[in-house]
């Protein structure tokens, strides 16, 4: 009885372990780590490493990285960057829902909406909560305070939350996709969020703060060298324009 209890328990732990896997690394450069739990080990990245709810991935100076979360869905982290993943999953809507924290530096954010589906898309960071559908856009830490929320295309959902909790996060979130909180960030323009300083008012992205990204990603549904980031299959490329007061976090 024994014996056959444990063939049945088997597989229960297998299909647990798979489903805690949600997102995957699919480019890195230069050095690259990550801590697949709080308090847990931490290791060097690999391209095609899978991830679970949690885990961190943490750039180096010169280093970035991109990460998959389904197939119209990347973000790629620029130097000195660490990004949180605290949610990829179903809820009971059955809708996919992603929310990244931006711990420090700079994410780019990748959204096909034609391939999306319904899903909801966000990144956080001190008390500043984005959502979208479908969009590229940037969310940068500076500091622990200061923030900065730019958009390349589309439009993105920004409002202020008490802090970091999870449960302020989700309230926000929700009240973001829901149209009953924040405002809409349009294209073309950005938002610095200032520790002491009200809510601020959109400003024109200047003609330097952004720049197509280069490195590759040819297992995307794109292919053909196309990157879901914006680059053309080359290898490397110019380098991003640091933003003014973000010494050294220009993307390779």
């Amino acid at each position: 009885m024994a014996f056959g209890l444990l063939l049945l328990a088997a597989p229960v732990r297998a299909v647990t372990t798979d489903a805690l896997k949600v997102a995957t690394i699919t480019s890195i450069t230069r050095l690259v780590r990550v801590q697949e739990s709080e308090g847990g080990k931490v290791v060097a990245a690999k391209k095609g490493m899978e991830l679970p709810e949690g885990a961190k991935v943490m750039t180096l100076a010169g280093s970035f990285a991109e990460v998959s979360f389904s197939p119209a869905h990347f973000v790629k982290l620029g130097p000195s960057t660490t990004l949180s993943i605290t949610r990829n999953r179903k809820p009971e809507r059955g809708v996919l829902r992603i929310l990244l924290k931006v711990v420090r530096g700079r994410v780019r954010a990748a959204i096909d909406r034609a391939i999306a589906d319904d899903a909801d898309f966000g990144m956080y960071g001190h008390t500043v909560v984005t959502a979208v559908k479908g969009t590229e856009y940037e969310f940068i830490r500076e500091t622990a305070t200061r923030v900065t929320v730019a958009v390349e295309t589309g439009r993105v959902a920004v409002a202020a939350s008490k802090g970091e909790s999870l449960d302020d996060v989700d309230k926000v979130f929700i009240g973001l996709l829901m149209g009953t909180l924040g405002m809409k960030l349009l294209e073309g323009n950005k938002m610095d969020f200032m520790p002491g300083m009200p809510f601020p008012s959109p400003v024109p992205i200047p003609k330097s703060f952004m720049s197509p990204f280069s490195a590759p990603n040819p297992s995307h549904p794109a292919g053909k060298g196309k990157s879901p980031m914006g680059g053309k299959g080359k290898k490397s490329g110019p380098s991003m324009p640091s933003v003014p007061g973000l010494p050294g976090m220009g993307f390779p």
